[in-house]
Order: structure tokens, then C-alpha cells, then sequence
């Protein structure tokens, strides 16, 4: 199996725990790496140290050197993070389990986080990965290098309120087709797996449950 950098921006300890089950089954087959890959329309995210700002493109670029620094490569990068939560074009009163966002700013925000974690910082890691493969001498590059880019059955058949994040996932499998072109003299395949209806939410209510599964082809 492959070893695997684990990517986290605030879920440190969920994270670690997943590491350090995968190194109790296999050692040294799992690191943690911290980046916050959000707030793409926002100003660059300061050093913790408090050094220059570092743009989103360095963070991701900085996910896949991790690879790197304790492998020596990187072959697989899983564009698997998504923010999702409904952002009707109309305000909305019913019943909070699918809460309006109608404010102006609020709906700003929003497309910023949904088409960040979705689309944008997909770009700038598939970006960061591609460099290195490009930057490292033919004869020493591999010929597997595979991204992976999980995007949803939704861009075919919207969910009702979920505008955004149709919008996003859409984008994404966009960014799909075109790194597949522009990534395959390098060797590396470009994929997209959009998955359909799967583990539901236990606090969704039966009805909205079986609204979904009804529309399962």
C-alpha cells in the first residue's frame, strides 16, 4: 500500500489518531501535516512566527515538499476536502436543517469557502504537485504519478438550494479535464470519482432522507 501525508487545517487530533493506526499496521506509513488552504479571497496567511504572509499556491506547495522531505517523492495527490452546505438564491424559512444565507456578506463568504476548499485549492495543489514532477530530472521520474480529484454525482443532478457548491463541483471537474490534457506529457493521470448517495447525516430528517434515495437512478 501506499504511504500517505495526511492533510489537516484545525482536526490536529483526528488526524494524528488516524497516523498513528496506520503506523501501529505498517511504521513510517503516515505523516500529519497542518496548512490552512481556506480563505482564498482573504489576504495570505502570516508565518507562525510571524514572518511574511505566504500565499496559497506556497502553502499547498509546502503540503507536497512534506512528501518529499521524509519519502523522497510524491506519486498520488487525493483532492478529497469540501466544504458543503446549502446557499439558496432566495431566503429561506424553514426548518434550520437547510439554513439561509441571505445577507449579502454572508453569501460572499461563503462562495469564497465553498469555491476555495473545492476548486481553488485543488488548482493550487495539482499546481505544486505537477512542479515537482516537472522539476525533477527525466531520468529519475517515475511514470505512475496519478491525481486524484473526488467530485460529486451533484454537478448532474443539483440538489435543491446547494447552488455554490453545484457551482464549485463543477468547476472541479472542469479543472479535471484540463489537467488531464495539460499534465499527460508528463505521464501523470488526471481522474475524477463523484460519487453518489452514500452515509447520510443521523440528525437529517426522514423525509429530506428519503427525498434523496428516491432520486437514486
Amino acid at each position: 500500500g501506499y504511504a500517505v501525508c495526511l492533510h489537516y487545517h484545525r482536526s490536529a487530533a483526528e488526524a494524528n489518531t488516524l497516523a498513528a493506526t496506520l503506523n501501529a499496521r505498517r511504521p513510517n506509513s503516515a505523516i500529519t501535516v497542518q496548512a490552512d488552504l481556506s480563505n482564498v479571497a482573504k489576504a495570505p496567511v502570516s508565518g507562525a512566527d510571524g514572518s511574511a504572509p505566504v500565499t496559497l499556491f506556497k502553502r499547498c506547495a509546502g503540503l507536497v515538499a512534506a512528501c518529499y522531505t521524509h519519502w523522497g517523492r510524491c506519486d498520488v495527490l487525493v483532492n478529497n476536502a469540501s466544504s458543503f452546505y446549502p446557499t439558496p438564491l432566495l431566503r429561506s424559512d424553514e426548518d434550520g436543517h437547510e439554513p439561509c444565507v441571505g445577507d449579502r456578506e454572508a453569501m460572499e463568504a461563503a462562495a469564497a469557502d465553498l469555491f476555495g476548499s473545492n476548486a481553488i485549492a485543488p488548482y493550487f495543489l495539482i499546481k505544486a504537485f505537477a512542479h515537482r514532477v516537472a522539476d525533477t530530472p527525466a531520468e529519475q521520474r517515475g511514470t505512475n504519478y496519478s491525481i486524484v480529484n473526488m467530485v460529486d454525482a451533484m454537478t448532474n443532478q443539483p440538489l435543491l438550494g446547494y447552488t455554490i457548491y453545484t457551482m464549485a463541483k463543477g468547476a472541479l471537474e472542469g479543472l479535471t479535464r484540463s489537467a488531464a490534457l495539460e499534465l499527460a506529457p508528463l505521464q501523470v493521470r488526471v481522474n475524477g470519482i463523484g460519487p453518489g448517495l452514500s452515509v447520510l447525516a443521523d440528525d437529517m430528517p426522514p423525509a429530506v432522507r428519503e427525498d434523496y434515495r428516491s432520486k437514486v437512478p
